[in-house]
């Protein structure tokens, strides 16, 4: 089983300025350029106390809407001890993971939460076993707060 490591750094956020409210967790990929397809994103990082901004197109079609969430939970990283969020996802999403990863190697899809993009990390390797894992540079506070608003916006998916 592999396991998706998303780094994500303290204030990772971006909006859509032409975005209907968005409830839930979903996948969406990353366009290169603006389509008529697309709905633009503006996408903050907080690096070294340092906030960078990037325009990001995301496609209006989610490749997993209203992802199940089995789980989202606040740990540290075993080997680093800093914070993160581990997620899994249902067995079907999991599935579904598998296929998307699969089709959209070497391509960025964002995670995205009640229409707030968390991370859009590039996928390295086939996401199998439907663990993934945001890491960074998190209090304890932030990753359960973050947590805690993926597991609610997650299991409202569920049937």
């Amino acid at each position: 089983m592999r396991m998706l490591i998303l780094f994500l750094l303290l204030t990772q956020t971006a909006f859509a300025a032409d975005a209907p409210e968005l409830k839930g967790v979903e996948f969406r990929l990353v366009l290169e350029e603006k389509t008529a397809d697309s709905q633009e994103f503006i996408y903050k990082e907080s690096r070294n106390k340092e906030i960078k901004e990037e325009k990001i197109y995301l496609s209006k079609d989610s490749l997993l809407p209203a992802t199940p969430i089995e789980r989202a939970a606040a740990e540290p990283n075993p080997q680093s001890g800093d914070f993160q969020v581990a997620i899994k996802l249902t067995d079907e999403a999991s599935k579904k993971m598998a296929e998307v990863s699969r089709k959209y190697l070497d391509r960025r899809i964002a995670l995205i939460v009640d229409g707030q993009v968390i991370i859009a990390p590039t996928v390295r390797s086939e996401i199998t076993g439907g663990q993934l894992v945001i890491s960074g540079n998190y209090t304890e506070e932030e990753t359960t707060q973050l947590a805690k608003r993926i597991n609610s916006s997650g299991r409202k998916a569920q049937p």
